[in-house]
């Protein structure tokens, strides 16, 4: 029996010694979460997705434009703590380079940097939301056997960078297409990317790593306090966009309200030379037309009716010249309204140029710029004054004749 309590009391022994120097020997970095561990058989090591989304009129074409996303590290080796949601995660900053975890490329090790490009295509007629996206994989050389990586949860960073050059585009904090939150300060809300990392067998280290999991989180007012997240990204190109209005009227006597009136239009771009704009009629069984940036078209508006090009932001310059009908009789002018800049070098009744002025802040806003030919026909007047006397002296000549044969008649008889 004694014999049995001191055998017992030296495998104990042994199992403290061994529980001491494994504590000590093993590497200082986070282990996984019980949570972690249980969406572990779930993981695969498929591409995250990055998304852009784009809302915009449906009349709109999307911008010719690109959005910037950095994924980023610190040089710090320190241990953290962070909560996320409710549950408690140790993390270390992630390796840069070769020593990547994550990037934007699978065969590009540590490739930090990625954008998501849009440009316009007919298949943005009729949408309200756009999307595009762009992945993020992770580097699995490291997770081979012989690395030098050591199980542990790894945060990288990543944020999108603001082209505050292409007009018309607001940037939202969130992706929450509720109530999304304006940018007050220039930036975008950054996203955490946590990666957790264990060992394949915890009883032989030789077979190398897996990833058990990635949670994506953003910050909150608390520091340390983070809430779980999305990688979506949201931007409007909606508020900043607008249509400009061409109207017709036709008045005076003798204008003819039935008659096509031609005018040559164009937009230029302040952003893009291959911004594209859609020219829709008020008229029932029109087809649209499509405007690219800096290209002419000719259209023709009868009495009442009206043209709108959609896309049109502050800056761009739009040009309007109605062909010359003087030969018809009719007088040309036309009248911007308030939103207008007319930038004309030289005024004409036939040729507009203009931008809007300031940032107007009317959501939806539509700018006019009405087109009138009048034609009136002077009637002469005054007919019956001018001619009196003239018609007096008729008469008492008329009246004189008759008298001087009625009065030969009389004789004769």
């Amino acid at each position: 029996m004694k014999k049995t309590k001191r055998t017992l009391s030296k495998a104990l022994a042994a199992i403290a010694v061994s529980a001491f120097l494994l504590a000590f020997s093993a590497p200082s970095v986070a282990q996984l979460s019980a949570s972690a561990a249980d969406d572990a058989a779930n993981f695969t090591y498929d591409a995250r997705t990055i998304t852009k989304l784009l809302d915009k009129k449906n009349t709109t074409y999307a911008p010719d434009t690109k959005f910037d996303f950095v994924i980023s590290t610190e040089n710090d080796t320190a241990l953290h703590a962070t909560t996320i949601g409710t549950t408690s995660v140790n993390w270390k900053w992630g390796g840069s380079g070769d020593n990547a975890l994550i990037s934007f490329s699978n065969t590009e090790k540590g490739k930090f940097s990625s954008s998501i490009a849009f440009s316009p295509s007919d298949d943005d007629i009729g949408k309200t939301q756009l999307t595009g996206t762009s992945d993020i994989y992770i580097n699995t050389d490291l997770l081979k056997p012989g690395t030098t990586l050591v199980p542990g949860v790894y945060r990288y960073k990543i944020t999108e960078n603001i082209n505050e050059s292409y007009e018309g585009i607001t940037y939202f904090i969130t992706a929450d297409s509720v109530a999304p939150a304006f940018v007050q300060d220039g930036t975008t809300q950054e996203r955490y990317v946590y990666v957790y990392v264990a060992y394949i067998d915890v009883q032989d280290s030789s077979k190398g790593l897996k990833v058990t999991n990635m949670t994506i989180s953003h910050a909150t007012e608390t520091e340390g306090v983070e809430v779980k997240s999305d990688l979506n990204w949201r931007n409007e190109y909606y508020t900043k966009t607008y249509g400009f209005h061409l109207k017709k009227q036709v008045t005076g006597n003798s204008g003819d309200q039935s008659k096509p009136f031609a005018f040559t239009v164009s937009v230029k771009s302040s952003s893009s030379p291959n911004e594209k704009y859609r020219v829709v009629f008020n008229t029932t069984g029109r087809e649209p037309i499509d405007i690219k940036s800096g290209e002419s078209k000719t259209i023709t508006l009868k009495h009442n009716e009206e043209v709108t090009i959609w896309g049109v932001t502050q800056s761009d310059v739009v040009s309007i010249t109605e062909n010359d009908y003087t030969g018809d009789g009719y007088i040309t002018s036309y009248q911007p309204d308030d939103y207008f800049t007319d930038d004309s070098e030289e005024h004409s009744n036939y040729t507009f140029t203009g931008h809007l002025k300031n940032a107007p802040t009317v959501n939806n806003l539509n700018a006019y710029v009405y087109y009138t030919n009048t034609n009136n026909v002077n009637v002469p007047t005054g007919l019956v004054r001018d001619y009196a006397p003239y018609a007096l002296l008729v008469l008492v000549a008329g009246g004189a004749g008759a008298g001087y044969y009625a009065i030969g008649r009389k004789r004769e008889e």
